[in-house]
């Protein structure tokens, strides 16, 4: 029993803090950023609660649904790979990426990544890459998805700068309020902590337009 319990307490140490970090993140960087930038603490934690019931219900089901747990994790390994590596080396070593390519490039990473179907969660093929064979992907296509995606970042933040920069569209389009007058060609990020009920704390990045400040 002791030893099932300590098993216990470690399981539930890790899911709740990847609870408490999924919502964080999506209060603070995309609720607050994107949608209600003037939104008071009390809202925030509001929208992170509900976060935390929506997020926690959506990893039960997907536990429920998958058998293995290999596959659940070499699955989240390969989005991270497809979705997550483009935005990171952007981040660190391309001072023109913003938040347009960023968002451009999440989607057309989801896109290209499900689309080439995932047996783990039975999700078929929309994509035939060359040497599609009964049900099975021969093609490289996480790799591709990652390459399209850091190139839609990288050309999607260019040609939003040269859009507004030019006055093709109006400043009131900028509905992600980019500071394309910053040198950096960049948004930076703040960052808060948000201690989790382990009492460690989940660094979590809030996206602004303040110039000149550096990324650590």
């Amino acid at each position: 029993f002791i030893g099932l319990g300590a098993v216990s307490a470690a399981v539930m140490s890790s899911a709740d803090s990847s609870v408490l970090s999924a919502s964080s993140m999506f209060a603070h960087n995309i609720y607050k950023t994107i949608f209600r930038p003037n939104a008071s603490q009390s809202e925030i934690i509001l929208v992170m609660r509900c976060g935390i019931v929506i997020s926690g219900a959506i990893a039960a089901t997907i536990a429920i649904s998958i058998d293995s747990i290999y596959e659940l994790w070499f699955l989240c390994s390969d989005l991270v790979y497809c979705m997550l590596f483009p935005q990171l080396l952007c981040v660190v070593y391309m001072k023109s990426v913003n938040s347009y390519g960023a968002l451009s490039g999440y989607i057309v990473a989801i896109i290209l990544r499900f689309g080439s179907g995932e047996k783990a969660i039975s999700l078929p093929a929309l994509f035939q890459f060359p040497g599609y064979l009964d049900g099975r992907q021969l093609f490289p296509f996480r790799s591709f998805a990652m390459i399209v995606s850091l190139l839609t970042i990288v050309g999607v933040s260019l040609l939003m700068r040269l859009v507004f920069q030019r006055g093709y569209l109006n400043e009131k389009f900028n509905v992600l309020d980019v500071n394309f007058d910053d040198e950096n060609g960049r948004d930076n990020i703040e960052f808060q902590y948000v201690s989790d009920t382990t009492h460690r704390e989940v660094r979590v990045g809030t996206v602004s337009s303040c110039n000149n400040e550096s990324l650590t």
